[in-house]
């Protein structure tokens, strides 16, 4: 099945700390910015995000931040300083998990005649053309693993439910 689901896109912020004539990205303010974001864009559940720390703000200066699901799921966001005083851009290029599952929950239950269909998947996954994840469904006390492959990396999805059940 070839499904669409959206993928986060990019923002702006500022986040400074100044003082003995360097101004450095305020590493922790980041971090919760790009979690309250990834929350809240993709529906993914965080359970950390690290930045580096003491990075000298300076335009075109580039670094990524470890994005770390509840699930231990994990993918990298991209921060691109735009100026020397704090403006930063982030790119989070996760795919939108609570759409997907929605979207795959949905079509399995139409399938299966209107069964009620649960479906899990990672809580990070970074949107990559060819890219490729496992989720499950869960249907009564059943649980089946689904394949999952990204056609692009703007969200268009195929699955594949494996034939045999995992229990």
């Amino acid at each position: 099945m070839m499904l669409l689901a959206r993928v986060a896109t990019a923002f702006l912020m500022s986040t400074v700390i100044a003082g003995c004539g360097t101004t450095t990205v305020d590493a922790a303010k980041t971090e919760s910015t790009i979690t309250k974001a990834v929350q809240n864009q993709v529906g993914a559940n965080v359970k950390a995000v690290t930045c580096p720390k003491d990075r000298t703000a300076q335009q075109g200066a580039k670094f990524r931040c470890r994005v770390v699901g509840s699930d231990g799921s994990r993918g990298d966001a991209l921060v691109n300083q735009q100026d020397g005083d704090g403006k930063l851009q982030i790119s989070a290029p996760f795919l939108h998990v609570r759409e997907i599952e929605n979207l795959i929950a949905k079509e399995l239950s139409q399938e299966r005649n209107d069964a009620v269909v649960k479906v899990r998947c990672p809580e990070i996954v970074v949107a990559a053309a060819g890219g490729a994840f496992a989720c499950q469904s869960t249907q009564g006390t059943g649980t089946t693993a689904i394949d999952v492959v990204q056609k692009d990396a703007k969200g268009s999805i195929t699955y594949e439910v494996a034939g045999s059940p995992i229990s």
